[in-house]
């Protein structure tokens, strides 16, 4: 998984990372972090990560996800979201992905995905889970993807 865009910034590596998956054959899938506190500047940095692979669309095998936490203490610091907001945020950025013809997926901790984010709005959408521990003591059903 390359990251492609944090907020509404194109990574400095992302065309040099997916150009490199490219030319030596390896599967891959992107994921932007969002610092949005709303849908509408989830509007705006999903449109970033859109536009930046739009021309890599065949060669995409994985999914699209979008990082929904708070590891730098950004959402804390500007006025964190509600649950509800934050479950609209994700479904917004998955709904945008899957209307170009990505497979979307939602990433984050154990913690938010079992907290903030448990919501049936988004039982349609793949899970990443962050897991940071040797074994995975997961339903591997509900999360299909798994950082170590």
């Amino acid at each position: 998984m390359i990251r492609g865009s944090v907020g509404n910034q194109i990574d400095k590596c992302a065309i040099r990372n997916i150009e490199e998956c490219i030319k030596n054959e390896i599967d891959f899938g992107l994921y932007f972090y969002s610092y949005a506190l709303n849908e509408s500047q989830v509007k705006a940095e999903t449109r970033v990560l859109l536009d930046l692979v739009k021309n890599y669309k065949d060669k995409i095998k994985y999914p699209i996800a979008i990082d929904m936490e708070d590891a730098d203490g950004y959402k804390e610091k500007n006025g964190m979201p509600s649950n509800d907001r934050l479950v609209k945020i994700c479904d917004t950025a998955c709904t945008m992905i899957a209307q170009e013809g990505y497979f979307p997926m939602i990433y984050a901790s154990q913690s938010w995905l079992m907290g903030r984010l448990r919501d049936d709005r988004l039982k349609g959408y793949a899970k990443w889970i962050a897991w940071w521990y040797e074994k995975a003591q997961f339903d591997k059903a509900i999360y299909p993807m798994w950082q170590k």
